[in-house]
């Protein structure tokens, strides 16, 4: 039996030993959005190994957007080359093809990375705004992410999109560049399981240290008993940090031996929104 083999059965029977409600939350399908500005980056390799490990399917989807047909169809559009020499008038027929070559390398990526981790994986080529794709392929039980195959598309949100992903139907993943692996998971804590379960399946994915965060709160002691009682139930380990008013002001200051790779947190939640901005501002970040 390979390594990963013997890994994946591992997480297998650790899943199996969360309860019904945690198994009920893990995604099934996880949604890539890829446009042109994406490139073949470890980010899309973090993504099929989150899926295999999930055990969730995955659908690239890979979004020619009619703004950039638009722009190369103005009479002023030049094309400039890589190495920055030398320019090309622009036109839709040149856009078309520099997209159809763009989709089909990340295409053969994703192939290539899903064979090799066993997972199911299609590709799709839809035309038209990133928001609008997006908003009529995700449902509820989808993980939907960003800046897998680039950072551009994370940090590049039009009002459209960014609009879109705040009444998003599922969780959002935002990557940043490079693997969170090396890092710390860590769950800013809403007082719900399912944020505990996210956590513990982003950890045993990444196969990284897990941290919660309590925020300030009189019921903090109580609480803290609580999350060391369900990681006990599920067979885990974790740090378990309680905030003071001070430190949540500031917490990169304060927890300067914290190094975050990825951080969850409750969107609905605008406090939870701020710690987790101000903890992870350079790490990816998954909002449920």
């Amino acid at each position: 039996m390979s390594w990963r083999n013997a890994a994946r059965r591992s997480v297998q029977q650790d899943d199996r030993k969360m309860n019904t409600e945690n198994r009920n939350g893990t995604p099934r399908r996880i949604v890539v959005a890829l446009d042109a500005s994406s490139a073949s980056s470890p980010n899309l390799e973090s993504v099929v190994r989150l899926a295999a490990e999930l055990r969730a399917e995955i659908l690239g989807l890979f979004v020619e957007e009619t703004e950039l047909y638009d722009m190369a169809a103005l009479p002023m559009a030049r094309a400039v080359p890589s190495h920055g020499v030398g320019e090309t008038a622009l036109d839709e027929a040149i856009m078309g093809r520099a997209l159809r070559a763009r989709s089909a390398s990340l295409r053969r990526t994703l192939e290539q990375l899903s064979s090799r981790w066993e997972v199911t994986a299609t590709f799709e080529v839809a035309r038209g705004g990133i928001a609008e794709q997006l908003s009529a392929r995700t449902r509820a039980e989808d993980l939907l992410t960003l800046g897998a195959g680039g950072e551009a598309l994370t940090v590049r949100l039009s009002p459209l999109l960014a609009e879109f992903l705040r009444q998003a139907p599922c969780a959002v993943l935002h990557l940043r560049r490079g693997t969170p692996a090396t890092a710390s998971t860590v769950v800013i804590d809403n007082g719900q399981e399912r944020l505990l379960a996210a956590g513990l399946r982003m950890a045993r994915a990444f196969r990284s240290p897990l941290s919660v965060i309590i925020p300030p709160q009189p019921e903090a002691p109580a609480r803290n008993e609580k999350i060391a009682e369900w990681l006990a139930q599920n067979h885990a380990r974790a740090n378990i940090i309680t905030l003071d008013s001070a430190a949540a002001e500031h917490p990169a200051d304060a927890l300067p031996n914290l190094h975050p790779g990825t951080v969850i947190y409750d969107r609905t939640s605008q406090a939870a929104r701020k710690l987790g901005a101000s903890l992870g501002a350079r790490c990816s970040s998954l909002a449920l």
